[in-house]
């Protein structure tokens, strides 16, 4: 052999040498990875002598010739974190892989290639017997356990042509789509509805879960994988064990004391915590490859959305299948920095959700009965991660990791590790105080992501308009008409992603937030009165949407949701009458009558301070009337969709509050004479209104309580900054006692409200609204009497200049906080709300 040339770096070299053919062949590999190539060359060219391409022990095929002339050996840098990999490129233009085990020392058990060989053989074999097993992998050529050879063992197997993605953001698709779809004769533009990016990421979505449950349902021991992994009676003991290696090999691994994974640690190895399954499908014995995720997966060449070979077996036994569906599952649960996805632009994103994962893949393995505490799954899975990523990063420091990538990664052990316990803080209903107690901490991706990008659309957008608002609504809002700012900005939001950020995490068509990430959200919009309007999260639209989207029919949702999540029309919520105490919902007049025929309903009632009915989009309301008075008090109210252009329908006339009318949008008288609609409009069915409006307020009222303390806040610190300023007997009024003593007193009543409105929000996550009626009231009672108090002493503070809403703005921040002591029900019911749960407390 000769070389050629050499060109060493610090992390690489390349040279060339000559191979067994007499053609040069090309060498590059990290230095930490290097192998004799010469010898790799001579080895294969011995073989393929030898056999001269015939089937030989350790071949799944035919030994190809052209591994005697190969041209090129390069290591892929960007993969192969564990066990480097090589493309092999022949003088025929034939691809193939060399993967190998890293140099150096190595955990006991860790980087067996011979078992990926073995598995990815049997699994790509067309049948074994009768049975066939057409699993996407790429085809096994050689494997070699000779250490003499190149100081590992290794195996080759064929190049996959096709389309890796490093993470769920999947980039470059985007710019497949456009230079290739977009141009190939037969296809559809890319902008249009079927080719969206969004689209195409969930079809192949969809391809992957359906792959993985393939994978679960082929019978490993009848295709020669009997004795691949440990099996018990009990599927569990996969989690028993897996927790022990997991936690041994960090140990091993373990660099720093990180306090997260030690709880962790404690948590899982507690057997009592791993869930026990009722449906055979979910607790049984399967192939699980313990690394599937999507920087694992070939797809085929685009426009194709089929999985061509799922790669990287390192880590697949016979075990559980939950561990895989969940760990596959990470993406949703960790930021972009750590394999999640990236929130940036909602409208290129997945738009399927967890829950609509665990129920495509539940369909596809046959499953009849719902997956129970899938959180354990995640929590265990993201703690496989947290054991890989270490011994990653304890290798790099030793030298012997395969990728330049490894030493940063050790960098994210930590906070994957606190992502996970908050998972377990979130979820487990008997996890003792002094483990951790309760944390209201948002996730990582959401404060180093969506929030961050709120506050930054308010300060560069919002702000700034204010003062365009104030001259515009002279000259709009005074007519009843929509403002050109809030259109402008309304698209400056929706371009950006930051829309329907209050639907609830399992929707597909808001942002994925829990309450408690959403609840901060809100008490930035509440800075300005009129800004949850610009990110569609405005009241009484966002509580009809989530009505709407939890109880509508498909027709429902096409006709009235869409255009409401798309932001092209208002909506009302018809429910406090003027004849009546509408804060006993039982007390209500209106009526909704069932025609002859039953094909139409008729509405006859009187509403008043209906938020939104004077906005020009009103399209539609939600009217709660009585189908049945004869039925059990909570069964004789009932919701029905009303077109405000029915006839019958008339907005008599706008409601003032403290003077002011609210203008475009109003509070408004509206009556329903003998308005006909059509059976279809029942929403979530006859009786259900009590039901449903219960399901509305729980949400509402926490985002009304977040953005109460939004702008009592900027109250505060408007004063706070005026204080500072202004000199009364000789000193800013900040130096005078009193005046602290307010701005303290504010503070800590501020403060005290934030966290109750925290808890929750926590804790309806946790529980569901149902079990928080007494916390919701609470919220609704304190938040609103405290702001009252707090903007009263700002008024104080401020002087004159307080009782004007041109110079302070305080005024109108007061009448918010004032009306919503009577908003959604005064302070006393819900006061007696609170006062029955406490008795009923105190009786136990």
């Amino acid at each position: 052999r000769i070389w050629h040339t050499t060109h060493t770096m610090s992390s690489s070299i390349s040279f060339t040498l000559t191979n067994p053919s007499s053609h040069p062949c090309q060498i590059s590999m990290n230095q930490t990875s290097r192998f004799p190539p010469a010898k790799l060359l001579s080895y294969l060219d011995a073989v393929v002598k030898k056999e001269q391409g015939s089937a030989v022990e350790g071949c799944s095929a035919k030994m190809p010739q052209c591994l005697a002339d190969i041209r090129l050996i390069e290591q892929f840098t960007s993969r192969g974190q564990s066990n480097p990999s090589y493309l092999m490129k022949c003088g025929n233009g034939a691809k193939f892989v060399l993967r190998k085990k890293p140099a150096g020392k190595l955990l006991k058990g860790a980087h067996q290639v011979q078992r990926e060989y073995v598995i990815m053989k049997q699994l790509g074999s067309q049948s074994v017997g009768s049975i066939p097993v057409p699993f996407p992998v790429p085809k096994m050529i050689h494997c070699c356990e000779d250490e003499n050879v190149i100081g590992t063992d290794f195996f080759i197997m064929e190049f996959v042509e096709g389309r890796i993605y490093d993470n769920m953001n999947m980039e470059g698709l985007e710019k497949q789509q456009i230079e290739q779809g977009d141009h190939k004769k037969g296809h559809h533009p890319v902008n249009s509805h079927q080719h969206t990016l969004s689209h195409t990421k969930n079809r192949m979505l969809q391809e992957m879960v359906h792959t993985l449950a393939h994978l679960h349902s082929i019978d490993y021991t009848k295709i020669g994988l009997s004795s691949y992994g440990r099996t018990t009676q009990d599927p569990n003991d996969y989690f028993r064990r897996q927790i022990h290696v997991w936690t041994r090999q960090y140990r091993h691994a373990e660099t720093h004391t990180i306090d997260a994974v030690n709880k962790l640690i404690d948590w899982l190895g507690n057997g009592e915590n791993i869930p026990t399954q009722n449906d055979p499908k979910f607790n049984r014995h399967t192939i699980v490859h313990g690394d599937y995720k999507v920087d694992n997966i070939c797809f085929e060449k685009f426009p194709s959305t089929k999985v061509a070979a799922v790669l990287d077996w390192e880590l697949s036994t016979i075990g559980h299948p939950m561990a895989d569906l969940a760990y596959f599952c990470l993406f949703y649960h960790l930021p972009a920095s750590m394999g999640g996805m990236d929130h940036s632009d909602r409208s290129q994103q997945l738009t399927t959700t967890q829950n609509q994962v665990i129920d495509m893949y539940s369909k596809a393995v046959g499953a009849r009965n719902p997956v129970k505490s899938f959180y354990f799954y995640v929590v265990f899975s993201i703690f496989r991660l947290v054991g890989i990523v270490q011994g990653v990063y304890k290798r790099s420091l030793q030298g012997n990791a395969s990728s330049s990538r490894a030493r940063a990664l050790g960098r994210l052990v930590e906070p994957m590790a606190e992502v996970a316990w908050q998972m377990v803080m979130d979820n487990d209903e008997h996890l003792p105080m002094n483990s951790g107690g309760v944390s209201f901490r948002n996730s990582l991706s959401f404060e180093n992501g969506l929030k961050k990008k709120l506050i930054r659309f308010m300060r560069e957008h919002v702000y700034p308009a204010e003062s365009i608002y104030a001259k515009q609504m002279e000259e709009y809002g005074r007519a009843w008409k929509e403002l050109p700012i809030i259109e402008e900005l309304k698209s400056k939001a929706k371009a950006v992603g930051l829309w329907n950020l209050f639907l609830p995490r399992d929707s597909p068509h808001g942002a994925g937030l829990s309450n408690l990430e959403y609840m901060s959200l809100a008490e930035e919009m509440g800075k300005v009165l009129w800004s949850a309007q610009v990110f569609n999260c405005n009241a009484p639209d966002s509580g009809n949407m989530e009505l709407l989207e939890m109880f509508g029919s498909e027709e429902q949702k096409e006709k009235y949701l869409n255009p409401l999540l798309s932001g092209e029309v208002r909506s009302c919520f018809s429910m406090t009458e003027p004849a009546v105490a509408s804060s006993d919902a039982r007390n209500i007049e209106c009526r909704i009558e069932k025609s002859g025929d039953g094909s139409s309903y008729v509405v006859n009632g009187r509403k008043w301070y209906i938020t939104g009915a004077g906005h020009p989009q009103c399209a539609f309301s939600i009217v709660m009337g009585k189908t049945d008075p004869n039925a059990d008090a909570y069964r004789q109210q009932t919701m029905i969709i009303v077109p405000m252009d029915n006839p019958g329908v008339k907005v008599e006339r706008a409601m003032d509050v403290f003077g002011h009318y609210d203008e475009p949008f109003g509070h408004c008288v509206v009556s329903f004479t003998n308005v006909r609609v059509p059976a279809k409009n029942i929403l979530g069915g006859e009786g259900r209104g009590f039901e449903l409006a219960q399901k509305r307020l729980g949400p509402g009222r926490i985002h009304h309580c977040a953005r109460c303390i939004g702008f009592t806040q900027r109250a505060l610190d408007r004063t706070c900054e005026r204080a500072q300023k202004r000199v009364a007997f000789g000193s800013t009024l900040s130096k005078n006692p009193l005046i602290a003593s307010y701005i303290a007193q504010s503070e800590i009543e501020l403060e005290q409200a934030r966290l109750l409105v925290t808890k929750c929000a926590h804790d309806i996550d946790l529980y569901g609204n149902k079990k928080c009626r007494s916390l919701i009231a609470q919220i609704k009672i304190a938040v609103p009497q405290m702001s009252c108090r707090v903007i009263d002493r700002c008024m104080q503070i401020f002087g004159a200049a307080g009782l004007s809403r041109q110079a302070s703005g305080l005024p109108d921040w007061y009448v918010a906080a004032r009306s919503l002591r009577v908003a959604d029900g005064p302070d006393e019911v819900h006061m007696h709300t609170v006062a029955k749960e406490v008795f009923a407390r105190s009786r136990m």
